[in-house]
């Protein structure tokens, strides 16, 4: 159907369908145009020489499973983390333009406050205090992802396990 409006336009503007959930960016020669709402969208094409519709931007709940984490805690014992972030990107133009990938600068993100914290505390601090850890993971990465258009709703430990060395 979107094909058919494009082509009865003779290509000046062009007809595309954003499914429920997503969003779509619009550019312009490279720069941003606008936002366009889940349902029927539309630009102004000239056969794709003029406006573009860009990258479409998930912006329901999006969960992220990331691998197995090494981190060192201060007394030196070496724990594997296991993580789950759910997180809701709210403004797309900042997650498209304010950051390269956000899915990579969220994981590297976590990866280095998991570090920073545990290094902070003792092994048995750490196993005692999951919640507490969880909490502070979840407000330090929300304020990092939040100049990215993202909001962090909830940080998960999966899995804590201490590596015994043979």
């Amino acid at each position: 159907m979107d094909k058919l409006l494009t082509i009865l336009t003779l290509g000046i503007i062009q007809f595309f369908i954003v499914p429920q959930g997503y969003c779509r960016v619009i550019t312009q020669w490279g720069r941003f145009v606008r936002i366009v709402k889940p349902g029927m969208g539309y630009c102004w094409s000239l056969w794709g020489l003029f406006q573009k519709p860009a990258a479409l931007v998930p912006i329901m709940e999006q969960i992220r499973d990331y691998s197995e984490e090494m981190v060192y805690t201060k007394d030196g014992v070496e724990v594997t983390i296991d993580t789950v972030v759910y997180f809701t990107v709210f403004d797309p133009f900042k997650a498209l333009f304010e950051v390269q990938n956000y899915d990579q600068a969220i994981q590297a993100s976590i990866q280095s406050i998991l570090r920073n914290e545990c290094g902070k505390l003792t092994t048995r601090e750490l196993f005692s205090g999951r919640s507490g850890l969880t909490t502070t993971l979840q407000e330090q990465l929300t304020e990092v992802a939040s100049p990215w258009g993202i909001t962090v709703r909830l940080v998960e430990i999966k899995r804590l396990e201490v590596q015994h060395k043979t």
